[in-house]
């Protein structure tokens, strides 16, 4: 339950380099997490590395998306470009470009884009945290999978 996994992480804190980690999350990575570097953000403090999701490799939710004009040529220039995603949603909405793993295929005068998953996949995967630790996985493990490098500990 939500009360007891409190009750379990309570006074503890994620750490790189003896530094407390701000945890960036998405709901679905696709099938492997984004640095980053990856996405056209700066990489200060912890990398954020990319690792395997196998969940989201499984099941993450597939989508297509097709932009021309200026969106086209953005995301051409800049693709898996965080900055420009969220240009395109900030007018269009989010269901307009769900997430940054994808694909980019030319057409005519525009780009198709075939994705998995939502959200900009940075961090922890909560679809697949939540299906490692619905096989009982222990909350050490996933964030050791999605935070690597890191250490746990009181603060």
């Amino acid at each position: 339950s939500d009360e007891s996994a409190a009750r379990e992480t309570a006074g503890l804190a994620l750490l790189y380099q003896r530094e407390p980690v701000a945890a960036l999350y998405s709901a679905s990575c696709g099938g492997r997490t984004k640095s980053l570097v990856e996405i056209g953000l700066p990489a200060d403090g912890y990398p954020y590395y990319s690792v395997d999701c196998e969940a989201c490799r499984r099941e993450a939710r597939e989508w297509t998306a097709r932009f021309s004009g200026p969106d086209a040529r953005r995301l051409r220039a800049r693709p898996q470009s965080e900055a420009v995603r969220l240009e395109i949603v900030r007018r269009l909405g989010w269901s307009a470009l769900p997430g940054n793993n994808y694909q980019i295929e030319l057409a005519e005068d525009a780009v198709v884009l075939r994705g998995r998953g939502s959200g900009h996949g940075v961090g922890l995967c909560q679809q697949g945290a939540a299906a490692m630790a619905a096989t009982g996985v222990d909350f050490r493990v996933i964030l050791n999978r999605y935070f690597p490098a890191t250490t746990i500990a009181v603060r």
